[in-house]
């Protein structure tokens, strides 16, 4: 009897361990599937920041290349509003320089036309004094000059 309370005592003893081996291979596999779990839901998440990641550099690419054709088109036509400027400009200097040109020939047409008259207008004087010493001469440059014959008061 005591051998078949003994062999009793280690089948339950068998069981118990049997049942406490079976719940650490229950916890210990509820372990490993939350593990692979967390594993798969880290590589959810790491795939997901990578795309985030690869969204975001895509779309500062395309911002940057859409911020760079903003500029690129900003300085065509700051260069083209220069060139506008530039030509306007020009053609005002060029208005100018013709508007200056027409008064400085205005300007000698009419010193000559002074000079031409102030001689003409010696000159019949001279005619006048019927050959005596006129003593009134315009030099070239249009200025009356007096002269006297040398000895005469």
């Amino acid at each position: 009897e005591r051998i078949a309370i003994e062999a009793a005592e280690k089948a339950r003893l068998a069981e118990e361990k049997i049942k406490e081996e079976k719940q650490i291979a229950s916890e210990t596999a509820k372990i490993s599937d939350e593990m692979r779990k967390e594993k798969e839901l880290s590589s959810i998440k790491e795939a997901t920041a990578s795309a985030a990641i690869d969204e975001a550099k895509q779309a500062a690419t395309e911002k940057g290349i859409i911020d760079e054709e903003k500029r690129l088109e900003a300085e065509r036509r700051a260069v083209e509003e220069a060139k506008i400027t530039a030509a306007e400009e020009a053609r005002n200097a060029e208005e100018k320089r013709r508007e200056e040109e027409r008064i400085a020939a205005e300007m000698a047409a009419a010193e000559k036309a002074r000079i031409e008259g102030w001689s003409e207008a010696v000159q019949a004087a001279e005619k006048e004094n019927m050959g005596e010493m006129w003593p009134i001469h315009v030099t070239e440059s249009g200025q009356i000059r007096l002269s006297f014959p040398v000895g005469d008061d």
